[in-house]
């Protein structure tokens, strides 16, 4: 139990830690006279966020994060957890999240529906992922300030996914297969590069509604 520990020295601390702590005043004869409140404190380094502000599943091979419930406004998504790979973002992980920038790990595959959702802080996210990612039907709609979109080797844009993305205006996807209906409807998007694997295309601009 941390709680009964006494620290008389410095705490090093190497990565983001929630510090609950009491400081005790003792006099000469070794009793107690004094002690403070209990303080809690949270240090963050490289933009890190506590464990605790996740909700995730561990799979038996992989990690998926179903809920991000910190204050971050630049944040790096954690490239493992439990020792296993961060490999999806689940539906509505970070919707209606603070967060301005986000650093996606590598070893994402897939970033299901709804899952940065009216996010209307978010301006930037990058992802140099190891393989191909699916981008889930509504995963960026009503991201009004996002304009900063690097995430390469994307294989398939559900419905919606970028709709109503006001302040996004290229977009490129040299790798996709697939993009849903209204993927970009009332998006800032004017300039779109596709490559050649992709299938046809029903609607992809015109009017959300």
């Amino acid at each position: 139990d941390s709680s009964s520990i006494l620290y008389a020295n410095p705490i090093h601390i190497s990565e983001s830690t929630k510090v609950t702590a009491m400081a005790f005043v003792y006099n000469s004869k070794g009793n107690l006279v004094q002690r403070s409140n209990v303080k809690t404190f949270t240090y963050y380094f490289n933009n890190y966020d506590i464990l605790s502000n996740y909700e995730y599943i561990v799979n038996s091979d992989s990690v998926t994060i179903t809920k991000y419930k910190g204050n971050l406004s630049v944040l790096n998504v954690p490239e493992t957890i439990s020792s296993k790979n961060v490999v999806c973002i689940d539906g509505s992980a970070f919707k209606n999240a603070t967060v301005k920038v986000v650093n996606l790990p590598q070893y994402i595959k897939s970033l299901n529906n709804s899952c940065f959702y009216g996010c209307s802080t978010l301006e930037e996210i990058y992802l140099n992922p190891v393989s191909q990612v699916a981008i889930g039907g509504y995963a960026f709609r009503n991201c009004s300030k996002l304009k900063i979109f690097e995430i390469s080797n994307i294989e398939s844009v559900g419905e919606y996914a970028f709709a109503d993305c006001s302040s996004l205006t290229k977009f490129e996807l040299p790798k996709v297969t697939k993009i849903g209906v209204h993927a970009f409807s009332n998006s800032g998007v004017n300039i779109l590069v596709l490559g050649k694997k992709l299938t046809p295309i029903l609607v992809t601009f015109g009017n959300s509604n």
